[in-house]
């Protein structure tokens, strides 16, 4: 009975990625009508849910690596980014290596002692104390009138867009990444972007990051919520339109639903650190597998 539930429970799960693939190659018909704003179908348009362009009174400067193959993602969610934000305070390069060669504007970018990338580790600092940093920095701006606001004076925060291994790659093959201040986020934010199945609960969206880090800097809730109101209409749209709510590779796994190999390594990390240890896991996933090495 529990191999035929386990069964069933693959075949569904096959099942919601078909339906989530038709719904992706519905919005690459280029048939249809699209808004000239948003760049949606007109049927699936997000500009009702729009907010009116965010102004954000630090002086910050969000930028994405974003990897090619995203790019070309109909769902991606910095589409929705560039709608919101000020050009001034965002903007997107594309590629696998961002070099000062390739894109010189990241010279001065790199060289600002107040440049960071989202990357969680030992060495970095959580939002909190990153906003009491840039608010010192607003201090010096206002006060010291021979200080010019510039690329070299502002802050920086680098994010890398793509899948996990797309954006490990571009982390590790750029080593100018490596010699930059790290933040992370380490609140449990409930991603709301589930047309795509995230590797870890209280991983987050492109979008949901930046809306945190913003929210966070400019002590504005209401930035969050305004950012992720169009990425809850277009979850909305995809399931309306047959797409299946997806959960999170690291919850598959722990309830059983998980049938790909998982590496030492990643087995280990769950163990450890799973938002599911104390949930009552099924350990035997997790068991079965380390038998097998």
């Amino acid at each position: 009975m529990g191999e035929t539930n386990q069964c069933d429970a693959h075949f569904s799960l096959l099942c919601n990625m078909v339906d989530q693939l038709k719904v992706e190659l519905d919005e690459l018909d280029c048939k249809r009508d699209y808004c000239s704003h948003c760049d949606r179908p007109v049927n699936v348009c997000l500009c009702p849910f729009l907010p009116e362009t965010i102004k954000l009174d630090k002086h910050i400067k969000i930028w994405i690596f974003q990897h090619p193959f995203e790019d070309k993602r109909p769902l991606r969610t910095t589409r929705i980014l560039e709608k919101c934000l000020e050009k001034n305070n965002f903007k997107i390069l594309k590629g696998r290596k961002f070099t000062v060669e390739r894109f010189p504007e990241l010279e001065k970018v790199y060289n600002n002692e107040n440049t960071y990338v989202l990357y969680p580790s030992e060495d970095s600092i959580n939002l909190e104390q990153f906003r009491n940093l840039v608010n010192i920095n607003e201090n010096r701006l206002i006060t010291d009138k021979e200080v010019l606001v510039n690329d070299e004076t502002i802050f920086h925060v680098i994010l890398i867009d793509g899948t996990w291994p797309q954006a490990s790659g571009i982390f590790y093959t750029n080593k100018q990444l490596h010699k930059l201040k790290q933040i992370k986020i380490d609140t449990d934010f409930k991603s709301e972007y589930t047309v795509r199945t995230q590797p870890r609960e209280f991983f987050l969206s492109t979008l949901e990051t930046v809306s945190v880090i913003l929210s966070t800097i400019e002590d504005k809730p209401q930035i969050y919520h305004d950012l992720v109101r169009p990425l809850k209409a277009l979850c909305e749209y995809q399931f309306e339109h047959g797409a299946q709510p997806h959960q999170s590779k690291e919850y598959l796994i722990f309830k059983g639903l998980y049938n790909k190999p998982l590496s030492k390594k990643y087995k280990s990390y769950l163990t450890k650190n799973s938002k599911f240890l104390n949930e009552s896991p099924n350990d035997n996933i997790i068991k079965k597998e380390t038998d097998l090495e």
